[in-house]
């Protein structure tokens, strides 16, 4: 009997309190099932017994109680001495506690009062506390201290602090909000769930109840409470939380007192518009409707299980229809809160306003469905036919399944004659015959149908048949396809046979399946060895992991088919080199079935592609050489036709009447003209294509502008006009150098080759191309005649006009140079119009 009433007073508040009100001079519990009683501890002290009180003096109590039918009873103590007591009753169940306080006491005996409590609440193991008030005296319990896990001592000496220290200092300021709204009087009893340090360094969470017990001066004096870890109810109700704020549906979930603790993004949206929620209370969250509130109440007070209900709500715009279902959730075996439902039935509504047009647009989908829909009643009458089934049998609503005309219109024969069915396929499904899949033909003038007859029996609520259906399907055009699939099947396989490449079907652990002729000779094995092995057996090492990766996105479906080049190990153990593509062959249910494996032999190929490695190796170093050979003749050259010019200037110098003579100012003029074009060779001999790590990334722009500045000078003095309309922030990749030579020989040749006619002008303008910058460089000049020099236009020592510094040199290498850069030239040009260049280069 002890454990019931501890249990009790654990699990309810309203016992707890009844203790600690009426309980300080005794507890005595009985069950009215089974007439059991017992009392506690602390009234056999009072009645002065050491140990438990003889059952006699209960079965008197018990007795004297239910006779008497009142709260005052006398007991006899040990010593034979009547003691008075003041009866109070609580009832819980079956069972009945009283409780007991003598109706005169000592001083010394009230003082008594809080150890009487303290006794009660140590023997039923509760975590408790006691707490002064005024004096700011703290008692606790072995089971406080127990629930944090530490022992008594390590927490002495017991204080206010003792707590807040232990406390989350978010959860402390409102645990002190919650104290003295029970102080003021606010609230019957203290409550409050708040994080607590674990001796093991934890966070749990601790439930805590209390209540004032004694008042001094107006002042709350003594105060009493217990509290309980409820670490595992806090994580089950997040759980939940979490689980509500991911229900795909308008949700919301509360406490007892109706605050909002969770809820989903549809209840914002059809509650508050899509908006955060700024209310606390779900009263302020839902339309005011009586019947809601009654519902949330009744389920609180456990007074029905369930709230289901469907609301028209009326307003000014339109009617607003929803479906709500509010059910508890509960902490342990009580009521922590509701669970709010809420389903718009707008939409269901419009739909219930649409199901007849639906069935409008149903009928007439059937109407004019190529499938043949007749339906009869039981008397044979027809009750539902198609277009299809007009069209196919001539059909009318006066026609029976009994009666002659019937049968005529509904001409079914064997698939394999003529013959007329007697008994027709609706009269035996009326005799509940099964009708599936069988297969028909009709024939008219027209044309001869292959049909598929599907049938079912109709059935009302009751389950009594009322007729029953059939629908006929053409199976004309499936036959012809299934024709055309057989032929194409055998042309399938005639390809495989005779392909002249290898061909394989395999199967998913990699075994071969299906082999042709060419694909046995590519490796060398018959095709009875070949489908002994896999291929992962007969597939070079180094390509097996490549391989399986690939085949196995296919298989995932990641990729349709993958193609690469890989080797395989010949019968004869030689290398044999493959262009493999491999695809998927799935069901209609998207499952991988087999492969189909198509090989390429190139192992020629690649012989003579490493033959041409070769070459090209050779090549490459004659072209250095022959590189180098230019080097150094051009240096060579250059230091004699030096010497030459040198040794004709000193003679010229020394004898200066040999200026007057032809023969040594020829000899001058000619060693010149040889020193200028040993210098034209040995520039182009420079010239090399460039790699993308060996160009920089310039402003187009600030390099035309500094070749304009650097020739100035020359700019005034011809009077050109020169506009550079490339944006600032273009960049190109060049040869720094090789983009100032280009840029200085398109602007000296458009002075050189200026009109005299005209005012000379120059333009620079770029745009983006693909991944190339053109810079379009356009005079108004004497122009190029195309048709006639196009073709040399970029040639060595070609020259177009008779300029005495012509020498034919600055276009050829201008032209290398950007080609020399991964870029392209193109020209536009009218003869005494002008020209215009057209350079793309690589933009950074």
């Amino acid at each position: 009997m002890r454990s019931p009433l501890y249990q009790l007073i654990q699990n309810s508040e309203a016992c707890f309190d009844f203790v600690q009100d009426h309980g300080y001079d005794g507890i005595i519990l009985l069950n009215s099932m089974t007439n059991e009683i017992w009392a506690n501890a602390r009234l056999a002290d009072v009645l002065g017994y050491k140990e438990d009180i003889p059952p006699a003096i209960l079965n008197r109590i018990n007795k004297t109680h239910l006779e008497k039918k009142h709260q005052d009873i006398d007991i006899l103590s040990k010593s034979g001495r009547s003691i008075a007591f003041k009866v109070s009753t609580f009832q819980q169940d079956t069972f009945q506690i009283l409780g007991l306080q003598q109706k005169t006491k000592n001083t010394d005996q009230i003082d008594q009062r809080i150890l009487a409590i303290r006794s009660l609440l140590t023997s039923a193991k509760l975590a408790f506390w006691e707490w002064n008030i005024q004096t700011g005296e703290v008692y606790l319990s072995p089971f406080w201290a127990q629930e944090l896990g530490y022992r008594m001592e390590e927490l002495q000496p017991f204080s206010v602090s003792t707590w807040s220290e232990l406390a989350h200092p978010d959860d402390a300021k409102k645990c002190e909000r919650l104290l003295q709204e029970h102080f003021d009087g606010h609230s019957l009893i203290y409550e409050s769930e708040a994080r607590m340090r674990h001796r093991n360094g934890r966070l749990i969470w601790v439930y805590d109840q209390g209540k004032v017990v004694s008042w001094k001066d107006d002042q709350p004096e003594w105060m009493i409470g217990f509290h309980q870890q409820i670490s595992e109810r806090k994580n089950q109700e997040e759980v939940l939380k979490t689980f509500i704020r991911q229900f795909p549906a308008a949700v919301a979930m509360t406490n007892k007192s109706l605050d909002i603790l969770s809820y989903t993004q549809e209840w914002l949206e059809e509650f508050h518009a899509g908006q955060e929620l700024s209310v606390s209370k779900i009263a302020e969250s839902i339309p005011h409707i009586p019947a809601i509130t009654e519902g949330i109440e009744r389920i609180i007070n456990n007074e029905i299980p369930i709230f289901e209900e469907i609301i028209r709500e009326e307003n000014s715009f339109q009617d607003n229809w929803r479906e709500w279902k509010i059910t508890p959730w509960y902490d342990q075996q009580h009521i922590g809160g509701v669970i709010i439902q809420v389903s718009n039935l707008n939409k269901l509504k419009k739909l219930e306003l649409e199901k007849l047009q639906y069935f409008q647009y149903m009928a007439m989908i059937c109407a004019n469905l190529p499938v043949a829909m007749i339906a009869c009643d039981t008397r044979g009458r027809l009750t539902l036919y198609n277009d299809t089934a007009r069209e196919w049998f001539h059909l009318n609503e006066s026609a029976e399944i009994g009666e002659p005309q019937f049968i005529d219109h509904i001409q079914l024969n064997e698939l394999s004659g003529d013959q007329i069915f007697t008994d027709h396929p609706l009269r035996k499904l009326l005799r509940n015959e099964e009708l599936k899949n069988r297969q028909f033909t009709i024939q008219n003038d027209q044309y001869k149908r292959t049909l598929k007859a599907d049938g079912i029996q109709l059935f009302n609520e009751l389950g009594e048949i009322i007729g029953v259906a059939m629908t006929l399907y053409d199976m004309s055009d499936s036959i012809a396809t299934e024709n055309q699939l057989r032929l194409s099947e055998q042309t399938f396989k005639n390809s495989f046979k005779k392909a002249p490449i290898g061909m394989a079907l395999v199967d998913l652990d990699g075994s071969w399946m299906r082999v042709n002729s060419k694909i046995c000779k590519i490796l060398g094995y018959s095709k009875e060895e070949l489908l002994k092995t896999n291929f992962q057996q007969i597939t070079h090492p180094d390509d097996l992991d490549s391989d399986l990766y690939l085949l196995n996105e296919v298989k995932l479906g990641k990729r349709k088919s993958y193609e690469l080049e890989k080797r395989y190990i010949h019968k004869t153990g030689k290398i044999v080199s493959v262009i493999l593509s491999v695809s998927v062959v799935r069901d209609p249910q998207k499952n991988p079935l087999f492969y189909i494996s198509q090989l390429t032999d190139i192992s020629s190929l690649k012989a003579s592609s490493e033959a041409l490695k070769n070459v090209l190796e050779i090549t490459q170093k004659q072209n250095d050489r022959l590189h180098n050979f230019a080097h150094i003749v051009s240096h060579n050259l250059r230091s004699h036709t030096g010497n030459i010019s040198m040794l004709l200037d000193l003679l010229l110098s020394q004898y200066d009447q040999l200026r007057q003579e032809e023969i040594p100012q020829m000899l001058l003029t000619a060693s010149k003209q040889l020193n200028e074009t040993i210098s034209h060779l040995n520039e182009v001999a420079t010239l090399h294509d460039t790699n993308e790590d060996e160009l920089e990334s310039l402003g187009l722009s600030s390099v035309i502008e500094k070749e304009l500045h650097n020739i100035n000078a020359y700019i005034k003095e011809t009077k050109i006009k020169i506009e550079n309309k490339v944006a600032p922030d273009v960049k190109v990749l060049v040869i720094p150098a090789y983009l100032e030579s280009i840029i200085f020989n398109f602007v000296t040749n458009a002075i050189k080759y200026r009109s005299l006619d005209r005012a000379p002008k120059l333009s620079f303008r770029s745009k983006y191309i693909n991944s190339f910058v053109m810079l379009e460089i356009q005079d108004n000049g004497l122009g190029i005649d195309l048709e006639k020099h196009g073709h040399k236009l970029f040639g060595m020592y070609k020259t177009f006009h008779k300029h005495k510094e012509a020498r034919g040199i600055g276009l050829f290498i201008t032209k290398n140079q950007i080609e020399a850069m991964g870029g392209k030239i193109e020209v536009e040009s009218t003869p005494n119009i002008g020209t215009t260049f057209k350079i793309f280069l690589k933009h950074a």
